[in-house]
């Protein structure tokens, strides 16, 4: 961003413009603002496609890469599951109520 911001300012000084670098620190940062909104955003569904991952490897679910309504359902049973110590719905998940708080979380976060 720092060569970017000398560049403006190079191409101003060879055109006798008097520039404001604070504007110009802005205008760049507001497009870094929105890059860093969809990395997050990536991210945040990269790992809800893991959880539901997880859920049919170990917890042997059908759900697909993306139905993130379907793992969210899902994820409710399991919690319900878990507080009662059901290990029949429960399977081979070993993962602590707060994980799965967490992970259920992370998958309404996705389908925003």
């Amino acid at each position: 961003m720092a060569g970017q911001l000398a560049s403006e300012a190079t191409v101003a000084k060879s055109a006798n413009i008097d520039i404001d670098a604070n504007e110009i620190a802005q205008r760049l940062l507001s497009g870094v603002s929105e890059d860093l909104d969809v990395v997050v955003k990536r991210l945040v569904v990269d790992q809800a496609n893991l959880i539901v991952d997880q859920l049919t490897g170990t917890g042997n679910f059908v759900v697909e890469r993306g139905d993130f309504a379907t793992a969210v359902s899902i994820m409710s049973k399991l919690i319900i599951a878990k507080r009662n110590n059901n290990k029949s719905i429960l399977g081979d998940i070993a993962t602590p109520l707060g994980g799965l708080i967490k992970q259920k979380a992370t998958l309404i976060e996705a389908m925003k």
